[in-house]
């Protein structure tokens, strides 16, 4: 995956769990109850899908100020690693929760309308943005690639220095 997909791609993804958070969040907010009936997990005095919205958002902007500007993917994709790997343990965590009643007394889970709880949906966002993020910063996208790269430097050509042809010792 090159640079530019790669911040495309977390555009998209970030944008989708931003849209989907700030939805949770919205409802919540100006109506008082869940979206789709379900239950409501909070952190801190607050909605969990309120603190969604703003990891999702994080990753968002960081991604968007990207977009323009290739030498600052590197950047967003080790924050966007960062805030997806957090959203990925407090997304689990109310996941496990929620998902232990189903498993363990379904009698007593709640009906959820989308089938599952809705932060298990926030989970999956959360790992397919960690995994392009991470898979980013480990393939080294700090170096140029494609085209805008231009030609290997002389120490790069993977000849040894007494091979090189004279003039290309790579001292300078």
């Amino acid at each position: 995956m090159t640079k530019r997909q790669y911040i495309i791609s977390s555009f998209i993804i970030s944008l989708a769990g931003t849209l989907f958070a700030g939805y949770l969040a919205g409802v919540k907010m100006f109506s008082g109850s869940c979206a789709f009936n379900e239950p409501c997990p909070y952190f801190l005095g607050q909605p969990a899908c309120l603190f969604g919205f703003v990891m999702f958002l994080a990753m968002f902007l960081s991604s968007a100020w990207s977009l323009r500007q290739a030498d600052r993917i590197p950047t967003a994709a080790r924050i966007n690693t960062a805030v997806a790997l957090l959203g990925m343990f407090f997304a689990g965590y109310y996941s496990f929760g929620e998902l232990s009643i189903m498993v363990y007394a379904p009698d007593e889970a709640p009906a959820y309308g989308m089938g599952l709880p809705t932060c298990v949906y926030g989970l999956v966002f959360y790992v397919i943005m960690f995994a392009l993020s991470l898979r980013a910063v480990l393939k080294g996208n700090d170096r140029p690639t494609g085209p805008e790269a231009g030609p290997p430097a002389a120490s790069d050509t993977g000849q040894p220095d007494d091979e090189k042809p004279a003039g290309e010792s790579g001292q300078g």
